[in-house]
């Protein structure tokens, strides 16, 4: 493994290794866990990626898995809330991504989505029903372009620049994202370097089947998995049908650098208080929401977004520009 995937995968185990000590307060296999999880931290802490074997990792990820089996229910380290395997069946959306019969299959399958995604803070994200190699090429784009190491006297931390992948996407954002948004900005970064690299609409699009291994169905899986928090998973389906939707006049006019759903929408975030600060992240993410899981613009919440706008400005005296907005209205139905 690269430094850059050992540092990764220590991480994600972490952080699913820490959702066990709060379910379970390291019982029984748990403090196998524990004391796998103090490895983990010693290394990562020293930077002593020599250590790492790929035997400990699978190891963990079967007591993991055999724990859930036993107890008869899935735990948050494997989806948002600790649910019974029956109940897990029904979390998939619209009936885009059916579970596996084998259910052990199933629990390494959602592992492993966690560990191979990228992520940033306690998000994690990544492709399904998509080839291994598709996925892979998906998370060295983002790793070898808007990956951030964060070295300290004490530990080093990895993870998304959201900082970079703002200023490659020509974008300003002044507070915090949520997953969703997150997972939009991903979107509109791989549909940048696809632009990047061809010189057609025919010959871009081409590529999510040709050479990124895109399918049809293929999803987006995010996690959101804070420390005692709710925990929340979504299911962004039929990515390609996505970019071909929103994205497509971004592609096709060589003169546009920015896609202007996220110009559009990144002048919308842009207040001239921060009062409305909190109201504003979360009709951002639910408008995401309505945006990636339905393919849909809510122009309810797209009401409310721009009077939110347009009240800050009056009450302020400072107007900040709607960007891109006649492009955005001609390329959306509501």
């Amino acid at each position: 493994m690269s430094e850059i995937d050992e540092i990764s995968l220590t991480t994600i185990f972490l952080k699913l290794i820490g959702q066990y000590k709060v379910e379970t307060k390291y019982k029984g296999k748990a403090k196998e866990l524990a004391i796998f999880r103090r490895k983990l931290s010693n290394i990562r802490f020293t930077h002593r990626w020599s250590e790492l074997k790929k035997d400990d990792f699978i190891h963990c990820v079967e007591l993991m898995v055999n724990s859930a089996i036993e107890k008869g229910s899935y735990t948050v380290s494997f989806y948002p809330s600790v649910i019974s395997f029956d109940q897990a069946r029904n979390f998939y959306m619209n009936g885009e991504r059916r579970p596996s019969n084998d259910i052990k299959d199933e629990l390494w399958k959602s592992l492993y989505l966690m560990i191979s995604g990228v992520y940033a803070g306690d998000t994690i994200v990544n492709l399904d029903n998509i080839d291994d190699e598709g996925r892979k090429m998906w998370r060295k784009l983002f790793t070898e372009e808007v990956y951030l190491k964060k070295i300290t006297e004490k530990r080093l931390d990895l993870g998304l620049d959201i900082e970079k992948l703002s200023k490659e996407l020509n974008l300003k954002m002044r507070f915090r994202i949520g997953p969703l948004y997150l997972s939009l900005l991903l979107i509109g970064f791989f549909v940048k370097k696809l632009k990047e690299a061809k010189n057609t609409v025919e010959d871009m699009l081409g590529t999510l089947e040709s050479l990124w291994k895109f399918r049809e169905d293929t999803l987006m899986v995010v996690y959101d998995i804070p420390l005692r928090k709710k925990k929340r998973m979504y299911y962004i389906p039929r990515v390609s049908s996505l970019i071909t939707r929103f994205f497509r006049d971004f592609l096709e006019d060589p003169n546009l650098k920015t896609p202007p759903l996220l110009k559009y929408i990144d002048s919308l975030s842009m207040l001239a208080s921060s009062k409305k600060y909190d109201e504003l992240e979360k009709i951002r993410e639910t408008f995401t929401y309505y945006l990636l899981i339905h393919h849909k613009i809510n122009g309810e919440l797209l009401n409310k977004w721009i009077l939110l706008k347009v009240e800050d400005s009056t009450r302020t005296g400072k107007f900040l520009p709607f960007s891109y907005a006649e492009r955005f209205f001609a390329n959306i139905s509501i």
